[in-house]
């Protein structure tokens, strides 16, 4: 079943359900409008909610759901709610929740409220910086982007010394087996909650453990740049490493696609390079 709501009429399509779908995910702010705000909890009340999809705008809404539970679900639909969304608002339209739970990427208000339905979640995806962004940093320092290999940004400094960065977000061993999945739950993370994997490079091994604090606003070179917080703790795990033990929080800005600012702990072990640092103006190429 699906459901359209415009400013003017509600329009409804009965037709048998297959399967779901996995269209692509909104971001920014959104504020739903009156009529799309009821059909989201129409939605949310349904048994077997898959997908919600409205307009860039808040006014146009559709979902579909699984009359026999979302376990039944096994087929895609052919259906495309984006589209058919897209036809009755002549607006671009994205998924705001799936399977019951929002995944918009961003501040959603419903109609009528006074903060975000899900103000409590979720950085933003990750995304990819350009390349020759440059941060400025304090000291008179330098880091810039390079290369960017999937997940893996490469950053050169003043000297011309390369770093590798996961995700844009985590400093790396070249040779570190971290995979995209290690990363993923950040992106999708709520406030407080922690995330933990393993990584592996020839006779070493870390633990990780990473928690996402929430939105800070830093201000770079008179700007107010909007960023994600976050901690990690990286812990040494094979005896020969001598029980190594770091602290981390990290400053990551979506609008950059990268680390804004870095601080870094000693806590126990053998002490490496911290690579700590500050921008103090973000160029873009």
């Amino acid at each position: 079943m699906r459901q359209f709501l415009s400013s003017a009429a509600l329009i409804i399509a009965l037709m048998p359900l297959a399967g779901c779908i996995t269209p692509g995910v909104g971001s920014g702010p959104l504020t739903l409008s009156q009529g799309a705000t009821q059909v989201f909890q129409q939605y949310k009340a349904r048994f077997g909610p898959l997908n919600f999809v409205v307009s860039e705008d808040g006014r146009i809404a559709t979902y579909d759901y699984c009359i026999a539970g979302l376990s039944a679900c096994v087929v895609s639909s052919k259906y495309n709610l984006i589209e058919r969304c897209e036809q009755a608002s002549r607006k671009k339209c994205y998924v705001l929740a799936h399977e019951g739970r929002i995944v918009w990427d961003g501040p959603v208000t419903l109609f009528g409220a006074t903060a975000p339905v899900n103000a409590s979640a979720k950085p933003s995806r990750y995304k990819e910086p350009s390349i020759g962004m440059r941060l400025e940093t304090e000291g008179g320092g330098t880091l810039q982007v390079a290369k960017v290999e999937g997940p893996t940004v490469v950053t050169a400094d003043a000297q011309g010394k390369l770093s590798h960065w996961f995700g844009g977000i985590l400093l790396v061993d070249a040779e570190s087996d971290i995979a995209p999945k290690d990363l993923a739950p950040l992106w999708q993370a709520e406030a407080g909650s922690n995330h933990r994997f393993s990584e592996w490079k020839a006779r070493e091994g870390w633990r990780n453990t990473i928690t996402f604090v929430g939105g800070e606003a830093l201000t770079i070179d008179g700007r107010s740049l909007e960023t994600l917080r976050f901690t990690r703790e990286r812990r040494s795990i094979m005896s020969e490493q001598g029980d190594q033990h770091y602290r981390e929080t990290l400053w990551y800005a979506p609008e950059v696609g990268f680390l804004v600012r870095r601080d870094v702990e000693h806590v126990a072990g053998p002490r490496a390079e911290s690579a700590s640092f500050k921008a103090t103006k973000v160029v873009l190429p």
